[in-house]
């Protein structure tokens, strides 16, 4: 699909009339050409299909790229671009004993003219772990000076602990430096995104990961404590100075007792150049999205994490919406930062009635 301010073309770049293809992500360069990767589901390959900008036009499915390493494990591929507009795709790889055991991997498109070629692709290399963890829900992001972060949640199969660990790659020596815990405290465990209303075993959710002009990182995840059922939601920051993470804190904090399971989804997070922050989340509760509501807090230097807010509640809706269901509920917010520090957000809104509708809604904080 390719949108030009007015008119909206579609394109079908891939030809599968067996298998589905699956978990698309595109990216655009600087020139306006584009990359676009997807899950060949048949077989869980990543291919990638390389749009040129001069002649307007796609590559066809016999120069499509195969990026992973061809095992028939590769899944999720995701997209970063750094100032070159090289392009580093990164996947989840499962062995064959999954879910026991999987690995986040990356290769890079090194931007070459508007031409598509092996040559143009590194070789694929794993970032995460060894045989026996489960690394999940990876997330790569790069700076202004083309240092590079990778976040992922961590299971070590051993002592079935879940960490969320990170990589930082060092421009100035073109290597990725040793794999760090952000956060490994034993005590606590996080929760899967996939499985939102069990608690029977200790479960992870991906973290996400912002970056400023300067360099410095800021990090947020969702934590458990199943025995005393506290959650909370942590935040760690990374120094482009010392090229380290400080200790993780606490900036939301549910203790639920033993009969309701609350916990948050979904955390994001944006940061300007001087480092205020604005984490956006789901807050869960009851074992449902029934009672579900979206809210953030905001970090100010020098004055810390304010107490979290609604992002929008039922006298908001009932102010911009058309519909005359009743609100229910908030959830799954997204968030996008302009080049003058105002926020973008989409938010998915539920309503007590029937046919349990959901409306998408936009909002701009300033």
């Amino acid at each position: 699909m390719h949108f030009d301010g007015t008119t909206i073309d579609t394109f079908n770049i891939t030809d599968s009339s067996v298998n589905s293809d699956l978990q698309p992500s595109v990216i655009a360069m600087s020139d306006g050409d584009l990359l676009a990767v997807y899950n060949f589901s048949g077989s869980n390959i990543i291919y990638a299909y390389y749009y040129n900008s001069s002649t307007e036009s796609w590559s066809t499915q016999a120069q499509r790229y195969q990026v992973d390493l061809g095992n028939e494990n590769a899944v999720e591929p995701k997209l970063a671009i750094d100032s070159n507009d090289n392009i580093y795709v990164y996947w989840t790889e499962l062995n064959t004993s999954y879910p026991n055991q999987s690995g986040l991997w990356l290769s890079i498109f090194e931007k070459d003219g508007h031409n598509f070629s092996a040559t143009d692709w590194s070789t694929p290399i794993r970032l995460s772990g060894d045989s026996e963890t489960n690394d999940i829900y990876p997330k790569i992001i790069i700076d202004a000076q083309d240092n590079a972060h990778a976040v992922w949640c961590d299971e070590d199969l051993s002592s079935g602990i879940f960490d969320i660990f990170s990589r930082f790659y060092d421009q100035t020596s073109s290597t990725w430096q040793t794999t760090t815990a952000i956060e490994s405290e034993s005590t606590l465990t996080a929760i899967n995104p996939y499985e939102f209303y069990t608690s029977t075993s200790r479960k992870c959710i991906m973290p996400d990961i912002t970056i400023n002009s300067e360099g410095n990182a800021m990090a947020v995840f969702s934590l458990l404590n199943e025995e005393s059922k506290q959650h909370y939601l942590h935040v760690n920051t990374f120094d482009i100075n010392t090229k380290s993470w400080g200790t993780s804190a606490s900036i939301a904090y549910i203790e639920n007792g033993s009969s309701v399971d609350y916990y948050f989804r979904r955390p994001e997070v944006v940061m300007d150049a001087i480092g205020n922050a604005t984490v956006l989340y789901t807050e869960v509760g009851n074992d449902s999205e029934a009672t579900s509501t979206a809210k953030y807090n905001e970090y100010f230097p020098g004055n810390g994490w304010n107490d979290a807010y609604s992002i929008i509640n039922a006298t908001d809706i009932s102010t911009i919406s058309s519909t005359s269901n009743t609100y229910k509920s908030s959830l799954l917010p997204t968030v996008t930062q302009k080049s003058n520090g105002d926020l973008v957000g989409v938010i998915g809104v539920t309503h007590d009635n029937t046919s349990e509708n959901t409306q998408i809604f936009t909002l701009e904080f300033k």
